[in-house]
């Protein structure tokens, strides 16, 4: 995650508690401050969390998205032999789950 990101979050928390305050707390603000932090955390969990390759690589071969010097992402494969990306990668994360919504026929 960004640190942009986690200071608009943050930012965001802070405005929260404090109109609660401005506004007095009763059961009703503790309920919405609640709800507003926990959507917060599930932000946090949905945010894909990127792997910089200084800090560690991919255990096993295959694909992953990768992040290279430009800022662009692209669908990079990990060899575990060389232990190396086929691309100059910056930051790597597994790939999402397939889609499984929609109409099957």
């Amino acid at each position: 995650m960004m640190k942009f990101e986690i200071e608009h979050i943050i930012e965001r928390i802070d405005f929260e508690w404090n109109w609660l305050e401005e506004a007095g707390l009763t059961s009703s603000n503790l309920t919405i401050a609640f709800q507003t932090l926990k959507s917060v955390v599930k932000e946090l969990k949905a945010k894909p969390p990127w792997i910089p390759v200084t800090e560690r690589l991919p255990k096993k071969t295959g694909k992953y998205l990768v992040t290279v010097r430009n800022g662009n992402v692209y669908a990079g494969t990990f060899d575990e032999t060389s232990g190396h990306f086929q691309c100059a990668a910056t930051a790597w994360m597994p790939l999402p789950e397939a889609y499984e919504g929609g109409d099957k026929k």
